[in-house]
């Protein structure tokens, strides 16, 4: 899901408060991740006790920041995205300026699968050449510091980001 689409979400609820189940459904995780945000101090919350219900109540403002931070919108000036992007230069310095599939798998360390999942769905920008696919260096540089590439799943330790 979008980042942008899940934050004007929940600003469209104009509520100043949701419940568990509330921010659950508009950020589109389950309760039990809620929970645990909770628990761990990542989403501050107040309990509401009304006679035999207890209730979570979470700051609208404290669920958009917990968002904020979940899919790495960082600026491009932060010292993060200064550091890794500097990294990754270094890495793909010996690298020809486009990469083919077998050396975007080499990388990071995934699948050709699942490299091809990036480039069908065009999250992993590539120039098509017949039947192959050229990423240019820019291209696989600005995927590594995107927030969709903080956030996926699985990613083995072998991985470019370690």
């Amino acid at each position: 899901m979008n980042y942008e689409k899940i934050c004007a979400g929940i600003k469209a609820t104009r509520k100043k408060y949701l419940t568990q189940q509330e921010a659950a459904e508009l950020c589109h995780l389950s309760k039990k991740t809620i929970y645990k945000l909770e628990r761990s101090g990542v989403l501050p919350y107040e309990e509401h006790v009304d006679q035999l219900i207890h209730t979570h109540k979470i700051k609208t403002t404290d669920v958009l920041i917990m968002l904020r931070n979940r899919y790495c919108q960082q600026s491009s000036q932060s010292q993060y995205i200064k550091t890794m992007t500097s990294y990754y230069k270094k890495l793909l310095r010996k690298e020809p300026d486009t990469l083919e599939l077998s050396d975007i798998m080499r990388l990071t360390g995934f699948s050709k699968s699942g490299v091809l999942n990036w480039l069908l769905r065009r999250k992993l920008k590539s120039i098509r050449s017949g039947r192959f696919y050229l990423v240019p260096k820019r291209y696989l540089l600005d995927f590594l510091l995107s927030p969709y590439e903080c956030y996926i799943l699985g990613k083995p330790t072998s991985s470019v980001r370690v």
